[in-house]
């Protein structure tokens, strides 16, 4: 409510600091009008609070007070309301008003802008966890390569265990970030190091099949390490085999001859503690006279007349051995080249499973993981040096080209994918070179 002045003439429609101290306070707020500034309004509040104010905006709907009687005097008021008239003109509100609601617009913002970004940040967390983003090279193997490689390859479990190991720096990193330069620098720094480039080319390869797979997927849109080729492999042609060195031809030899010495120390060892009958020996039987002392003989053997990896005698089963047609079946699962092969039995190897089957009758043929330690034993029994396990191997094919076999049915024997695996062999068999430039001699005398 605004009280107007009773009296008349412009003079006296002006307010005076007396006005302001006869005005009573009421029940309720009530304004007094200054003819000087009629802009200005006087607020009597209830409390008795006295204030000078401006009314704008629409219907006056707006409410600045620009200070408190008698703090502020009569004369002051006026000066600063034609101030802020002037600011409300050409800004709409008074300056203060504006700078406060643009700093509360700016605050606003700021909050809304974190609290988006907190919400994206949190469905980006939950949307990779979920698998439903993937962004980095741990979020491809974590949602996309772990469960795919281990149904679907039998070396899966193994592959993701080499990306994450020697790719581990890379982890964080987004797909797209990885370029084939910095692959490419790795690659030279390991083999710098003296690693060898099979290995080296195994972990590039386990790479780039899984940016393969990001592709595939529609993760990335290209291959950035598609360009990258294998490290040469420099091969010598040299292949160890038993007796590989012809001043030492006695290897195989020395061998058996510590295979069969391991064996009887074990049958008679075993028949004294039997024969001693202590109750923590209760139930353990003889090893018979035909035995072997554990898996290490049965194996070696098998190897060296099968031509078999270790990790696929290791999973061989009972019913991988058919002793009516007398044939080993690699299978597929477990095969190296992803298909099955089938090994036509010789007799040792017929007699060694027959004797084996005797100690170990049901399940895996050798439950073992490692034969590092039995073989390196064996190995400084023998005096034979320079010679793995996968060397019996070799064995295998050495002995089967110098008996004149075909390289084609070596590679098949051995499982090959690549004849060029096989022709490492060639130089092995048997060979009429000699008769052949002879003739060169005879016919040049003719």
């Amino acid at each position: 409510m605004i009280k107007p002045r009773k009296s008349k003439g412009k003079a006296a429609d002006w307010l005076t600091e007396k006005d302001l101290r006869d005005a009573k306070p009421g029940e309720k707020v009530y304004r007094i009008a200054d003819a000087a500034t009629p802009e200005m309004k006087i607020r009597v509040q209830p409390t008795g609070r006295k204030l000078f104010e401006i009314r704008y905006g629409p219907n006056q709907s707006k409410s600045y007070v620009l200070g408190r009687w008698p703090g502020m005097t009569l004369e002051t008021a006026r000066a600063e309301c034609q101030r802020i008239l002037v600011e409300i003109r050409d800004h709409g509100a008074p300056l203060s008003v504006v700078e406060e609601r643009k700093a509360l617009e700016e605050v606003a913002a700021e909050q809304d802008a974190a609290q988006a970004a907190e919400a994206a940040a949190a469905k980006e967390t939950a949307d990779r966890k979920a698998g439903r983003l993937i962004v980095t090279l741990g979020d491809l193997i974590t949602h996309k390569l772990e469960d795919h490689l281990t149904i679907n390859q039998k070396a899966g479990k193994g592959n993701v265990g080499r990306l994450r190991a020697k790719w581990a720096e890379l982890l964080d990193r987004p797909l797209t970030s990885i370029t084939a330069a910095e692959v490419e620098d790795e690659a030279t720094k390991r083999l710098k190091a003296g690693i060898k480039n099979g290995t080296v080319n195994r972990d590039v390869g386990v790479l780039k099949s899984a940016m393969a797979r990001a592709v595939k997927l529609d993760i990335i849109p290209s291959h950035p390490l598609g360009k990258i080729k294998p490290k040469s492999e420099r091969l010598t042609g040299v292949v160890r085999y038993l007796g590989s060195d012809e001043a030492d031809p006695d290897e195989e030899k020395r061998l058996r001859a510590a295979l069969a010495a391991r064996d009887q120390a074990a049958i008679e060892a075993r028949r004294r503690t039997v024969v001693a009958n202590r109750d923590q020996h209760a139930g353990l039987e003889l090893i018979p006279d035909d035995g072997f002392a554990d898996h290490l003989t049965p194996m070696t053997l098998l190897a060296l007349n099968t031509g078999c990896r270790r990790g696929e005698l290791t999973s061989l089963v009972w019913a991988d051995i058919s002793f009516a047609r007398k044939v080993l079946t690699v299978r597929a699962g477990y095969a190296k080249s992803d298909k099955a092969r089938h090994i036509d039995l010789n007799s040792e190897a017929i007699d060694v499973l027959t004797r084996w089957k005797k100690q170990k009758p049901a399940g895996k043929l050798f439950e073992v993981h490692s034969i590092k330690k039995a073989w390196a034993a064996l190995l400084a029994d023998a005096k034979i040096t320079d010679f793995r396990f996968h060397d019996c191997r070799h064995d295998f094919a050495s002995r089967l080209v110098q008996a004149g076999v075909d390289l084609n049915m070596v590679r098949e024997l051995l499982g090959h994918s690549d004849m060029k695996m096989t022709l490492r062999y060639a130089h092995l068999a048997p060979r009429n070179t000699a008769a052949a430039v002879a003739k060169l001699v005879r016919t040049a005398a003719v």
